[in-house]
């Protein structure tokens, strides 16, 4: 009696906690296919509970976008043969309106049969619309600017705080004959681009900190200049630099 009282409590427990996160919950008996759900799972997605019933799996397939319904397979494989620990994805699921909603689900197995085989799944769904949809939007302009960047016609770079290089486009690349090795790993400073550039020969005879320096003073400074490279192909092209400070990049 004194063990059913204290689940009672547990469960009472468990319940608030889920109630003041906001977030929907579930359970999937894997052997029936039945599921059990909230209010908030229901309510995500402009339904009530009540609405959905009877909720089985076969629910859950049905609003779900046809393009996650695949990965969300498989990861729940990988959780079931104990390749990982719980599973996690973001789906989309289809809104009572007609609209799809940014779903994050995650849950593991919380019973096990005799066998080892999953019995009782148990997770929670949490919306996750709103930061998909500023996610989405940044991804649109990054692409956006990039195709601007790397169709300007002119060499772009932007630099961090460090003069570590964030983006240099193909044009940059190419006008500097940089190889594609300097950019493997964690992006280079401009300064180890000057001094591969001296050790090749493209900045002349010379002591090659003194020539680094000479390079760095006035990108430091923020002053434009301008000055004629030798290419290794022996083409001589006149550069101009010209700095624009934003957001802490140069």
């Amino acid at each position: 009696m004194l063990a059913a009282a204290r689940q009672a409590r547990n469960e009472r427990r468990l319940r608030a906690l889920i109630d003041g996160t906001n977030v929907g919950s579930w359970e999937w008996n894997v052997i029936t296919g039945e599921q059990l759900i909230n209010d908030r799972w229901a309510g995500i997605i402009g339904y009530t509970a009540a609405e959905l019933e009877p909720v089985t799996i076969a629910t859950f397939e049905r609003l779900v976008h046809p393009d996650d319904l695949r990965e969300v397979g498989q990861r729940l494989q990988r959780h079931f043969m104990r390749e990982q620990e719980f599973f996690e994805a973001e789906i989309r699921m289809k809104h009572k309106d007609g609209h799809w909603v940014w779903v994050q689900t995650r849950g593991s197995v919380a019973v096990w049969t005799a066998g080892g085989e999953p019995h009782l799944v148990a997770g929670t769904h949490q919306d996750i619309t709103a930061q998909k949809t500023r996610q989405i939007e940044l991804q649109t302009m990054y692409a956006r600017l990039n195709a601007i960047i790397e169709n300007a016609g002119c060499g772009i770079a932007l630099l961090d705080a460090d003069l570590r290089y964030v983006v240099c486009n193909q044009r940059t690349r190419e006008m500097f004959d940089m190889p594609e090795w300097l950019f493997e790993g964690l992006p280079p400073r401009i300064e180890d681009f000057f001094r591969f550039a001296a050790r090749r020969g493209d900045l002349g005879p010379g002591d090659e900190d003194e020539l680094v320096a000479a390079r760095m003073a006035p990108l430091l400074a923020r002053k434009p200049y301008a000055y004629y490279r030798t290419r290794p192909n022996g083409q001589t092209i006149h550069i101009k630099r010209l700095f624009l400070y934003v957001w802490g990049f140069s």
